[in-house]
């Protein structure tokens, strides 16, 4: 697919080449150019309304937002005057302004629309990856009780694997939110030092349970 924006001196562009760059942002304002001309867009209008006899008013001519503010209120007129058209045109030259500059970066990538896809594609994948890699270290780590409780939700309750202060060894038992307690059921409490959600289920793989 061929690029339709370029950095070449407007005098050595070609046709297509000109009409598809004719306009562009320099220094965060929009310009135009073509063999002779070198200007904001915003002289190129006020060059039309001066040649018009069109008089809007000193602050239009020197003040950047006076220009604006009046160019806007022009487009409610639309094609019905010449102030309201040329409002249009000063539109147009400045939106485009904004999608050559948006195109040019993609193009400036050497990427075709189906390469972006793909990387988008890869992209997503890799951080849903990442997600479950991550929530699986989550669950796999130990949480100690000084820094975090449980988040029981509504129930209030939940069971979880845990380190009981002084064990050797890890167990489970059912935290309570409302009295912040640890117990095993049956009415024993006990001193919880840590603590993490119980690991998903798991799952035979499916071929190996035809074997």
């Amino acid at each position: 697919m061929d690029r339709l924006t370029t950095n070449k001196p407007h005098k050595g562009m070609e046709m297509f080449e000109r009409a598809h760059n004719d306009v562009y942002i320099q220094d965060g304002e929009a310009w135009y150019r073509d063999h002779n001309t070198k200007v904001p867009c915003r002289d190129v209008v006020r060059h039309i309304f001066t040649e018009r006899e069109i008089d809007p008013g000193e602050k239009f001519f020197k003040e950047d937002d006076c220009f604006e503010e009046y160019m806007y209120d022009l487009l409610q007129y639309g094609f019905n005057t010449l102030e309201g058209i040329i409002a249009i045109l000063y539109q147009q030259m400045w939106s485009k302004c904004n999608l050559r500059e948006r195109l040019k970066e993609y193009e400036d990538t050497g990427l075709t629309p189906e390469q972006i896809k793909d990387i988008d594609r890869l992209y997503t994948e890799k951080c849903k990856e990442l997600g479950e890699v991550k929530d699986s270290r989550n669950k796999s780590n130990w949480i100690p009780c000084n820094e975090r409780l449980p988040n029981v939700g509504e129930y209030g309750y939940g069971d979880f694997i845990v380190t009981i202060k002084g064990a050797s060894e890890a167990t489970a038992l059912t935290y309570y939110d409302s009295n912040k307690s640890w117990t095993d059921g049956i009415g024993n409490y006990y001193e919880v030092i840590a603590w993490k959600p119980f690991p998903e289920v798991y799952k035979e793989n499916s071929e190996a349970a035809k074997r």
